[in-house]
């Protein structure tokens, strides 16, 4: 939204870990969960009123890619990487790895008098909402982490070791664009997050 009150962010940053092994010989595909970290940081918000608060949340909070502050921010990067085995006539995927960090910037409420009585409670539900929010956004990612590691799991042989990996990389980039369009559809669904109850009280 224009005065960017209800807009909590997310921001998509892909980055590909390629570990590469060229084997002789035969091996079976090794399969093993994505790896899955989670840290959260906080950014300062004063203010003893909703007005208040929203300007210092203006000032502090995260910037989107439009240049304006938001809420909040999420970001998910997923990493992946596979071992291959070579032989005279096929490239055969011998493993995958796949991790994500997902990483949530939140703000958190330095004021402790409020012109309201029980402000701090409202606060708590407004936040709680957010959170919920957020949290979705993370779920995405880790959805999409999961899908990358069954699919590269399912990539079939090669003729050759390039075109192994460009098709294993493609099958990534894909996934992750398809879970880039349920983000932005994520938040028109939501109003970013504003149908959800991420509303300043």
């Amino acid at each position: 939204m224009a005065d960017g009150e209800k807009t909590p962010a997310i921001h998509v940053a892909v980055k590909r870990w390629l570990l590469i092994l060229l084997l002789s010989g035969h091996s079976a595909m090794l399969l093993a969960a994505p790896s899955i970290s989670v840290q959260t940081r906080y950014y300062p918000v004063y203010g003893a009123d909703s007005p208040a608060i929203l300007k210092s949340i203006l000032q502090n909070g995260p910037v989107g890619k439009d240049g304006k502050r938001y809420h909040a921010y999420t970001q998910w990067d997923i990493r992946w990487g596979y071992r291959w085995v070579e032989t005279r006539k096929r490239c055969q995927l011998a493993s995958t790895s796949v991790s994500v960090e997902i990483e949530y910037l939140l703000p958190e409420l330095k004021t402790t008098t409020f012109r309201e009585k029980d402000y701090r409670k409202k606060w708590d539900r407004y936040f709680n909402a957010l959170l919920r929010h957020e949290q979705q956004h993370k779920d995405l990612g880790v959805q999409a982490a999961r899908e990358i590691d069954a699919k590269l799991a399912q990539a079939e042989d090669q003729p050759g070791c390039a075109l192994l990996k460009n098709r294993l990389d493609a099958i990534a980039e894909q996934v992750i664009e398809k879970y880039a369009d349920k983000e932005r559809a994520f938040d028109r669904e939501t109003a970013h997050g504003a149908r959800q109850g991420v509303a300043l009280p």
